[in-house]
């Protein structure tokens, strides 16, 4: 019995260092197979994405065009309406689809069969978490959307922002005329001014009061430095402040965009000093601009109906809060304190974020395709834009 014990665990001992080694390399092996994506059933991919780690995201990275565009260069190269981007395996396959007909069909008439996408909740979730494009639909989503109904409807786009949009655009215009006459005809970078005049757009449309970063620069090309109020300066100071707010946020989303592993990325962006140094600020920031805008509000309401409801709807906040007023009397509880509701913050940072580069120069195409019907002033510089475009 002793010697066939002792055969035994002879026996066992140089077998056990070798389960070990061979134990070791096929979970490693079943590791690394698990790295790579998995794509979903049914729906055209690349192929040669599957085996890379990072998929489709080591050419989204290495693109030289926008990573918008990028992302559909998977469905161009398939040739098919619809495909998947890979990205890692721990992250779900992108579903893009490429047919106007069948994204409008979705956008328009199915939207309650789709909810948002986690790709776009996954980049501002980190940003603005209680805005409303970093939510999945809730009961309180829906309640905080309804706040907010009113921004989109088509008589408020038409009668407030779109004159305020028309506005900075002739005032950009003028201030090209500006740099041309000072420059000897030399070309100039327009980027920026495109920026300064959608944020002047946006500030009046959303807040009521004006902003006029384009026009303190036309005064300081033709030399008439006045000395600013105590408004004048607070306003440049704040707008000088979200302006870098919502630069920094913009290029941050586009870091994520860009990066193999968004979530990672994010993570590490969030937890930089400069971000957390901008969040600061211009939440204080935004704190102060809801104040005003209550105190705007409450100041026109108590005039009880005088000055008409055209007076009083002149920006969205007054929409807003007319609403957050009826809400709270149905409800039967005190109206919520919209400068400390995070919300409501976050939803108007959201806007002021909204303002693309690219909107107001797609506003100054459509005033040079239809230049007849401008007013006759209006028609010279919308002439000279087309020039200067």
């Amino acid at each position: 019995m002793a010697a066939s014990e002792a055969i035994s665990s002879s026996w066992l001992v140089p077998n056990f260092y070798v389960l070990i080694p061979v134990t070791l390399v096929a979970s490693l092996g079943y590791f690394y197979w698990r790295l790579f994506p998995v794509p979903t059933p049914g729906i055209p991919f690349n192929p040669v994405s599957t085996k890379r780690i990072f998929g489709d995201g080591v050419d989204i990275k290495s693109a030289s065009t926008e990573h918008s565009l990028a992302l559909f260069s998977v469905i161009q190269r398939l040739g098919s309406p619809i495909a998947q981007l890979l990205l890692t395996s721990f992250s779900n396959p992108i579903i893009l689809v490429d047919d106007p007909r069948e994204a409008e069909d979705i956008l328009v008439r199915r939207n309650r069969e789709f909810d948002r996408s986690g790709l776009t909740i996954q980049f501002f979730k980190v940003l603005l978490p209680k805005c409303t494009i970093a939510q999945y639909t809730t009961p309180e989503l829906k309640a905080q959307k309804r706040l907010w109904s009113d921004v989109m409807n088509t008589d408020f786009l038409r009668r407030v922002v779109a004159p305020n949009i028309r506005d900075s655009g002739l005032e950009l215009v003028d201030l090209w005329k500006l740099k041309v006459a000072q420059g000897d005809g030399e070309p100039f970078e327009v980027l920026h001014d495109f920026g300064h005049a959608a944020l002047d757009a946006v500030w009046i449309a959303v807040l009521g009061s004006k902003l006029g970063i384009v026009n303190r620069e036309i005064d300081s090309l033709r030399g008439h430095n006045q000395q600013r109020t105590a408004a004048e300066a607070q306003a440049a100071a704040t707008g000088e402040v979200l302006q870098e707010a919502v630069e920094y946020i913009n290029a941050t989303v586009e870091k994520g965009m860009a990066s193999i592993w968004p979530e990672v990325t994010m993570w590490w962006l969030q937890n930089k000093s400069e971000f957390r140094r901008v969040k600061r600020t211009a939440d204080a920031e935004v704190r102060r601009l809801m104040v005003a805008a209550c105190e705007r509000f409450e100041r026109i309401s108590a005039l009880d109906g005088k000055t008409g409801d055209d007076e009083l709807d002149t920006c969205a906040m007054d929409l807003v809060l007319r609403r957050e007023v009826a809400a709270a009397k149905k409800a039967g509880r005190p109206p919520s304190d919209p400068a400390n509701d995070p919300a409501m913050l976050q939803e108007l940072l959201l806007l002021l974020l909204a303002v693309s580069v690219s909107s107001l120069p797609l506003s100054n195409l459509h005033q040079m395709q239809f230049v007849l019907i401008q007013s006759p002033g209006s028609r010279v510089n919308c002439q000279y834009a087309v020039m200067v475009c």
